[in-house]
C-alpha cells in the first residue's frame, strides 16, 4: 500500500496499550501539500526535533550561546529560586555592557570593563539615595549621605570626618596627617583657624615656618626646652623655660682703644688701634663708624681717657649721626685740683639716637687740643645696641 489517506478533519490516532488514551496527528488548513520526512535514527538525550524548512526532520541540541537570543517584544525576566545568575564574557578583555532606550535613543547605561579587572563606567553617575557606600573588606569604612547636604566618612567603625556646605568637620580625636610635606594653599582670602580650646602646632623637633609667596619670613622652633622665634631664617628672639628672653641677632657692638692714640680736633675717633669685644652683625666698621642695619632707636655709650691732658684743656665732644648731631662731655675742662689726676681726663656719654637703615654714627673730637686716648679697656670705649 503506497499511502494512508485521512480525509476532511479527521486525525490519525495512536492509542496506548489499553486503548484508553491516544496521541493524534491532524493537518491544519493548508493551501498546498506538506510532507515531513522522519529521522532515520533516534536522537540523544535532551535533543529536540527540528526541520530544515523543506520537510526533512532531524534531532538537534538547544544552543545556549548569547548571540542566538533574538530581540523580543515583551518584558523579559531572568530569575532563579536558588544559586547564582552568572553573566560571563569569556573573550579576552571583553566588556559586559548594559544598554537601554532613553528618550528614544539607544543608550549605554553601564559598562563593566573586562580589560581593567571589572572597573565600572556608569553613563550618568551613581545615585545611592542616602545608602552607605562600603569601601573595605570588613565593612567598617564607608561614605554615607543619609542626611540632606551632609557627607559622613566612617573609618574603622568611627565617624571621623563630615562635610557640609562650606564646612569640613574633623571629629574629636581624629587628625589630618601628611605622610610628607603637607600644603594648605588658598588662592585668595584668609585662612582662619578658630578653636574653643588650644591650637597646637607640633612639628616634631623641626621648624614651624611662616611663608609668603613661597618665601620664608618667620618661624618657630624649640631650642633648649624654650622657644626660638625667627625673622626670615635668622633666630630673632629666644625665650627659655624660665622666661629669660634674648635676641641673638639684635645689633650690638663694643670696641675699645687698645693702645694710646692721638686724635686731633675734628677727627673721627676709634678708627685705629682698636680691639673688638663683640659685633653681632659686623655693623661696626674699622673706620670708627657704626652703620644701622635697620630703622629704630639705638642706645650708644662712649668714653675717652685723655692721658695727655693739661690744666685748662676744654672738651665739647660730638656724636655725629646721619639724622642729627649730639654733644656729650659738653664744655668740660681739665683742672688738676678737681680731677685729682694730673694729666688724665675722662669723659663719658650716653645717647639714644633715632636712625634709619644704613645711617651711620661715629664720635668726633671737639677739643682745643689733641687728645691722646689711652689704651684702656675700661676707660676708652665705644658701644651701642638696638633698643627698639
Amino acid at each position: 500500500m503506497a499511502e494512508i489517506r485521512v480525509n476532511s478533519t479527521g486525525a490519525v490516532k495512536l492509542y496506548d496499550n489499553d486503548d484508553s488514551n491516544f496521541v493524534g496527528l491532524q493537518a491544519g488548513s493548508i493551501s498546498s501539500d506538506v510532507t515531513f520526512t522522519l529521522p532515520t535514527a533516534d536522537g540523544s538525550n535532551g535533543q529536540f526535533m527540528k526541520t530544515d524548512g523543506s520537510g526533512a526532520l532531524s534531532f538537534g541540541s538547544v544552543s545556549s550561546a548569547a548571540d542566538d537570543i533574538s530581540t523580543g517584544d515583551a518584558a523579559v525576566t531572568i530569575a532563579t529560586s536558588a544559586g547564582n545568575i552568572t553573566v560571563d564574557a569569556q573573550g579576552d578583555d571583553t566588556d559586559i555592557i548594559f544598554k537601554g532606550t532613553d528618550g528614544g535613543a539607544d543608550t549605554t547605561f553601564l559598562t563593566i570593563d573586562g580589560s581593567d579587572a571589572g572597573k565600572l563606567f556608569p553613563n550618568n553617575g551613581i545615585d545611592l539615595n542616602g545608602k552607605e557606600l562600603i569601601l573595605d573588606a570588613d565593612a567598617d569604612t564607608s561614605i554615607t549621605s543619609d542626611t540632606d547636604d551632609q557627607i559622613d566618612i566612617r573609618i574603622a567603625g568611627a565617624d571621623d570626618f563630615q562635610f557640609t556646605a562650606n564646612t569640613f568637620t574633623v571629629a574629636s580625636g581624629s587628625k589630618i596627617k601628611g605622610g610628607g610635606a603637607l600644603t594648605i594653599d588658598n588662592a585668595s582670602g584668609d585662612i582662619t583657624i578658630d578653636s574653643a580650646g588650644d591650637i597646637l602646632l607640633d612639628a616634631d623637633d623641626t621648624d614651624i615656618l611662616l611663608k609668603d609667596g613661597g618665601s620664608t619670613f618667620g618661624g618657630f622652633k624649640q631650642v633648649s626646652s624654650g622657644l626660638q622665634i625667627s625673622g626670615g631664617t635668622t633666630p630673632s628672639i629666644v625665650a627659655d623655660a624660665d622666661g629669660h628672653v634674648t635676641k641673638p641677632a639684635n645689633p650690638a657692638f663694643r670696641i675699645y682703644q687698645s693702645s694710646d692714640t692721638n686724635y686731633a680736633n675734628g677727627h673721627t675717633m676709634y678708627n685705629q688701634n682698636i680691639t673688638e669685644v663683640y659685633d653681632v652683625n659686623a655693623d661696626m666698621g674699622t673706620n670708627g663708624s657704626f652703620t644701622a642695619p635697620v630703622t629704630g632707636k639705638y642706645l650708644f655709650t662712649m668714653a675717652i681717657y685723655d692721658s695727655a691732658a693739661s690744666d685748662g684743656d676744654k672738651y665739647d665732644m660730638r656724636f655725629i649721626t646721619s639724622n642729627r648731631n649730639y654733644r656729650w662731655g659738653a664744655r668740660q675742662h681739665m683742672e688738676v685740683d678737681v680731677t685729682g689726676y694730673d694729666g688724665n681726663m675722662k669723659l663719658e656719654g650716653v645717647i639714644i639716637a633715632d636712625m634709619d637703615a644704613n645711617d651711620t654714627a661715629y664720635i668726633e673730637v671737639a677739643s682745643n687740643a689733641t687728645i691722646t686716648n689711652s689704651g684702656n679697656l675700661e676707660h676708652a670705649y665705644y658701644s651701642g645696641f638696638l633698643i627698639g
